[in-house]
């Protein structure tokens, strides 16, 4: 179906672009770069590029839409809605766990000192770090931020939203790109539909029950008892504890996400997270099912208490651990990617 710009010109949607494995692999890159930070400095920059990543990502900005952004003023929580300055200034909705995502790496206490500027980066450092992601997670195409563009353009026509509306959430009519509020609840229904689809098989669920909580000057610590016994760590910002209700004694879901979940053959429990996060959580996990994709793989292993934690490796990196299915191995969790939530939130 042919679209027009702002002259009239008849144009067709682009088809190339990242296919959904693909931007699995690159935003996987991304995540690994900065869980690898060494020191509080490089943890910052690193949190600072992400942030803009997936602004770029789930809003479909243009680069300098993006590094435009101030995270204190164009955050609309309620109503899950973003603010785009410049030329083809308008707001956005927001898929609702894409703004968890931007809420909590604001919320990060090594981004304390950056807020109002987190975005505002140097544009040729952004394209270069995006190339280096991309070759990370073995891309073929060259990757640039106008790609995640493209990509969001492609995902929204593909979860039925009308084109004239994805030119204007784009920003490609002018100072006529605003959203009304009939284009708003389209958005968000589409949103609530993807994000129904996605949340199955993304993360690994279970109850549990804080037994301990340690609140710092910017983010609490917490030691989760799960149903069987097994203990947890987990971290967030005091922000998002006092947002979720968390406290000792406090019943909660405990969601980890599976491309966060590194295998080994060795190692033991104990050691330490970085930046004085604490405790890491490694488990000893029997491996008990494989799923085997072109380029990944999904094991899924079970703990000594009966819970099952499943992993999304790449396959190079699953080939070189060379386990088969009852074969015993070490999962390590930082505890940042342990995400907390009250009761059967």
């Amino acid at each position: 179906m042919p679209r027009s710009d702002s002259a009239g010109i008849k144009r067709a949607p682009r088809s190339e672009g990242l296919s959904d494995e693909e931007l699995r692999r690159f935003l996987n890159a991304f995540y690994r770069w900065r869980e690898n930070a060494q020191g509080p400095g490089q943890q910052c920059s690193r949190s600072r590029v992400l942030f803009l990543c997936l602004l770029i990502r789930y809003a479909g900005l243009r680069l300098g839409e993006a590094l435009a952004f101030d995270d204190r003023e164009d955050m609309l929580p309620l109503g899950s809605r973003i603010r785009v300055r410049g030329k083809w200034a308008r707001e956005l909705p927001m898929p609702p766990s894409a703004m968890k995502k931007l809420e909590e790496l604001c919320d990060a206490p090594c981004l304390a000192r950056e807020r109002g500027r987190i975005a505002m980066l140097d544009q040729g450092y952004v394209r270069r770090l995006f190339e280096q992601r991309a070759q990370e997670a073995g891309l073929d195409s060259p990757m640039s931020p106008s790609t995640l563009r493209r990509y969001r353009e492609a995902e929204l026509l593909r979860n039925g939203v009308p084109l004239p509306l994805v030119e204007r959430y784009l920003g490609r009519q002018g100072r006529r790109s605003g959203i009304d509020d009939d284009d708003m609840a389209l958005l968000q229904n589409s949103f609530r539909r993807w994000e129904s689809e996605r949340r199955i098989g993304r993360y690994n669920i279970f109850r549990g029950r804080v037994e301990r909580m340690e609140q710092g000057d910017f983010s609490s610590r917490f030691v989760v008892a799960a149903q069987s016994g097994q203990r947890v760590h987990a971290r967030c910002s005091n922000r998002t504890a006092a947002r979720f209700g968390l406290g000792e004694g406090a019943e909660v879901t405990v969601r980890v996400r599976m491309l966060s979940i590194a295998v080994d053959e060795g190692g033991t429990g104990g050691a330490e997270g970085a930046e004085g996060a604490g405790p890491m959580n490694v488990f000893t996990g029997i491996m008990r099912a494989l799923h085997t994709g072109k380029d990944e793989v999904k094991a899924t292993f079970e703990l000594s208490g009966g819970e099952r934690l499943s992993s999304i490796l790449s396959r190079a990196a699953f080939e070189k651990l060379a386990i088969a299915e009852g074969d015993a191995v070490q999962l390590r969790i930082a505890p940042e990617n342990v995400m907390l939530a009250s009761g059967g939130e």
